[in-house]
């Protein structure tokens, strides 16, 4: 978050006093959420969010360019084909014994 490093940058400058509510303010985020990243209380969705996946985000988007190259090529995998891939991945990494998608 950008603000977030211009708030540090700031705090470690004997040049700039600006405080987080200036900050929050300059980057127009709420102050709040500002607060929470400066302090380490807190994360953001998107890695809140990576703790319920199942395949890490390498992974899906190694999937999601399989996917739309198969499609350019005309022959774009079904519902149940992209699962048995994403399947397929899970097992690779964590053996046969996973917790499967669409399961």
């Amino acid at each position: 978050m950008l603000a977030a490093e211009a708030y540090k940058k700031a705090k470690n400058s004997d040049l700039s006093k600006k405080s987080l509510r200036d900050i929050a303010y300059t980057f127009n985020v709420n102050y709040s959420t500002l607060s929470r990243r400066v302090h380490n209380k807190g994360q953001s969705l998107l890695k809140s969010r990576e703790k319920n996946l199942k395949i890490t985000a390498a992974e899906e988007a190694i999937l999601v360019e399989f996917i739309l190259e198969s499609a350019d090529h005309g022959f774009p995998p079904s519902h149940r084909q992209v699962e048995k891939y994403t399947n397929a991945i899970l097992k690779s990494r964590q053996g046969p014994n996973c917790k499967m998608v669409g399961s």
